[in-house]
């Protein structure tokens, strides 16, 4: 959302993944390169200490069982120290004065924001009526530095400039005519 707005679905719709495989599944339904690398690494974490366990020589293991386990731990933590490396500097992450992960970092960063105004009464309805009626808004969302509601500047997460965020097809999203939906990007 820092380098360009972001439709609803990428942006304030968008689910945080609760563990490494729902987050390789996001990554791959949004196509992020990035994120999927990570979550793949993360899945390849998990076997890696069984497959330290058996490095160690043992007179109750045969000696293909400690190459197997020694070389598929050399394998995995190759992996990881390319996708660490290769996404070290690729990688440009905003200035964030509070982590967003907590109830009290996204109320920071929303707050003061025009979008509010849009959301006031969604928390009433049901999850799946409240992310249609958010998509059919057809806003565009940024992060970064904004000028909010009281006319102070300060980093948060509001609408794109120009437009209120708006980016349509036709005006059946405004109200007017037939058919017609908000133009993706």
């Amino acid at each position: 959302m820092s380098q360009r707005p972001q439709s609803a679905v990428n942006s304030v719709l968008e689910p945080r993944a609760t563990n490494a495989l729902t987050g390789l599944w996001n990554a791959i339904c949004r196509r992020d390169v990035l994120s999927g690398s990570v979550a793949f690494t993360n899945i390849l974490s998990k076997f890696l200490p069984v497959l330290l366990s058996g490095i160690p020589f043992k007179s109750t293991q045969t000696w293909r069982t400690h190459q197997i386990c020694a070389w598929n731990s050399v394998g995995i933590l190759s992996v990881m120290i390319i996708v660490l490396v290769a996404y070290m500097w690729r990688a440009r992450w905003p200035e964030m004065p509070v982590p967003p992960d907590s109830l009290l970092g996204a109320m920071y960063y929303v707050c003061d924001s025009y979008m509010l105004k849009d959301f006031e009464r969604l928390s009433l309805l049901s999850a799946p009526e409240r992310d249609r009626r958010v998509k059919r808004m057809a806003r565009r969302y940024r992060f970064g530095w904004i000028t909010g509601v009281s006319g102070r500047t300060r980093i948060g997460c509001d609408y794109a400039e120009g437009g209120q965020g708006f980016e349509l097809r036709s005006l059946a999203v405004a109200g007017f005519g037939v058919g017609g939906a908000a133009k993706p990007k």
